[in-house]
């Protein structure tokens, strides 16, 4: 009869242990969900102490209506990096933002790392605007090149053309002396 309470003690602590809210993960959806909101004292118990003042809301900012999905978890030596994928939704064109929401431990507690997350977000964003800008400047260049090579395979036909001409009209030269 002990081992059988042993057994239900030792699964009721692994079963507690895995339904921490302490993960990296669930630190930056609980975060975000209060930005959403536009919860400020709630996004920032989720932040360290240090970045707590630099969470405020821009009241231009929108309706703080978007989704968040959460990607891949990078362990770094002094922070962990949650891929962030941010869609506004405001109902006219949907956009993608990705970041990287940087959690730490401050007194055994993961914390949200709010400034070094916000330099994430204009990397990312400023990375996607240069990726499009590239993309279509690629696509511009390759529209440009394929127009010179149209009109320069024009040019040659339309001389040969003309020495063809030159060649069955002109009048035999010659010389005298």
């Amino acid at each position: 009869m002990k081992s059988i309470v042993h057994v239900i003690l030792c699964c009721g602590v692994i079963v507690a242990a895995g339904c921490s809210k302490d993960s990296p993960v669930e630190v930056a959806e609980g975060f975000w969900i209060a930005m959403a909101d536009r919860d400020v004292e709630t996004a920032r118990s989720f932040v360290t102490k240090e970045t707590a003042n630099s969470i405020t809301l821009n009241n231009n900012a929108g309706n703080g209506d978007f989704t968040v999905k959460f990607g891949d978890v990078t362990e770094e030596v002094s922070y962990t990096a949650v891929e962030t994928i941010m869609r506004p939704s405001d109902g006219e064109e949907e956009m993608e933002i990705s970041l990287r929401t940087i959690v730490v431990k401050e007194e055994g507690k993961w914390k949200v790392d709010a400034n070094r997350t916000m330099m994430s977000m204009f990397g990312g964003a400023m990375g996607e605007m240069m990726q499009q800008l590239g993309d279509a400047m690629k696509d511009g260049m390759e529209e440009f090149g394929k127009g010179m090579q149209e009109g320069m395979e024009q040019i040659q036909r339309d001389m040969e053309r003309a020495m063809e001409k030159d060649r069955n009209t002109a009048d035999p030269v010659t010389f005298q002396n």
